[in-house]
């Protein structure tokens, strides 16, 4: 914290990428309150950086990485202009686009099919496109996320249509339902597997009653994968696991138990503002929660995608309070204040939803003081 306070203090170029490593570290801890406070110092610090190339590396891992936390949080409409904000990011680059490690983009397939759900074709297309670009550059973990990603929507049009021939496609995906692969050592990427593997169990004893699950072997998955949460402190699955338990409950016929279980994992949702645990149906506790019919406690999946953030976003940065980022900068760094404001008072307005974002002043952000908090969290 201490070395991140000085980078805020000093406006270090460097100071979005930390900020962001932290945010998402936040997310994966299940801390999405304390990851939504930083997410405006993140934007805000994308103005420091002079290099274009870091810029607009930044840019495009930044909004990704927003976008996946608005969609957790159940806002699709801010998950949608962040996402939007991302896919242009090297769109004024002079020269060759760089392409970097990342896997926040393959999430934007779940944003897909929680505005329509009939867009398996549209999901599918994204994760193709982001996966040959994975594999030209060999990333193991996107290639293996890609992949989980493509084999949880193959599930939800099996689920849609009731037919078991999507999920033929998951058994051609290895890395996604099937045999581990190198790119899942993270933990991270480990609980993710496993919960997509639980999921694919729990839509198989539907749509193939007479083959059944085999049960002892779906408890001892969901074992593995608590104890894998647990011993991480990786927070953000936990609800699923809890779900899942429910799940086999309900599948052994305890819908006492099953109840008990869902309203648990439904509790820790809340506690987190954990929305896409609930509302999604490629979520365990998803599952369990349709066929308990219980209620949510949170607002359900929300908002609809805006027709185009980039036209939507303001061209001008303002004025006032602005203008001291201008002073004494040379003409490379200004330019990044100009692209860097535009961007923030894109953000705060489509998604933060503050009419006049110049009321907010970059010095109290550079000092540490994030609106509604003391400091960074």
């Amino acid at each position: 914290m201490n070395t991140l306070e000085g980078q805020v203090a000093e406006r270090e170029p460097e100071t979005a990428m930390y900020v962001n490593n932290f945010l998402t570290l936040l997310i994966w801890r299940g801390e999405l309150e304390a990851a939504d406070a930083l997410a405006e110092l993140n934007v805000r610090a994308l103005s420091w950086i002079v290099e274009p190339w870091k810029r607009c590396t930044q840019i495009e891992h930044g909004f990704s990485s927003l976008g996946y936390l608005r969609l957790l949080q159940g806002d699709l409409r801010a998950a949608t202009a962040c996402y939007e904000l991302a896919a242009v990011a090297w769109d004024a680059y002079d020269a060759d686009r760089q392409w970097f490690f990342d896997y926040y983009p393959f999430y934007r397939a779940e944003l897909r099919l929680a505005l329509d759900p009939d867009a398996h074709e549209l999901a599918l297309e994204d994760i193709r496109v982001l996966l040959a670009v994975a594999e030209v550059y060999r990333w193991p973990e996107s290639i293996c996320r890609g992949h989980i990603q493509a084999a949880l929507v193959h599930m939800h049009e099996a689920e849609r249509s009731g037919e078991l021939g999507p999920l033929t496609a998951c058994d051609k995906r290895p890395r996604g339902c099937g045999a581990r692969s190198r790119g899942d050592d993270g933990a991270d990427v480990r609980i993710t597997h496993m919960l997509s593997r639980i999921k694919l169990a729990l839509l198989a004893s539907e749509l193939s009653p007479r083959d059944g699950v085999d049960r002892g072997a779906l408890s001892n998955l969901i074992d593995q994968a608590e104890m894998l949460v647990e011993s991480s402190g990786l927070a953000l699955p936990k609800p699923e696991i809890t779900g899942a338990r429910g799940a086999l409950a309900y599948l052994r016929g305890s819908l006492e138990a099953a109840s008990a279980l869902c309203t648990e994992a439904l509790a820790e949702c809340s506690e987190t503002s954990n929305h896409l645990a609930i509302g999604s149906t490629r979520s365990p506790l998803g599952w369990l929660r349709v066929r308990l019919d219980m209620p949510s406690p949170v607002r359900p999946l929300s908002g609809t995608a805006p027709t185009s953030s980039r036209s939507s976003a303001p061209r001008s940065p303002g004025s006032g309070c602005w203008a001291d980022l201008e002073k004494s900068r040379p003409p490379k760094a200004k330019r990044a204040a100009e692209e860097g404001r535009q961007l923030c008072v894109a953000y705060l307005m489509l998604v933060v939803g503050i009419d006049d974002p110049t009321v907010a002043s970059p010095n109290a952000l550079a000092a540490g003081k994030i609106p509604g908090n003391e400091g960074p969290q």
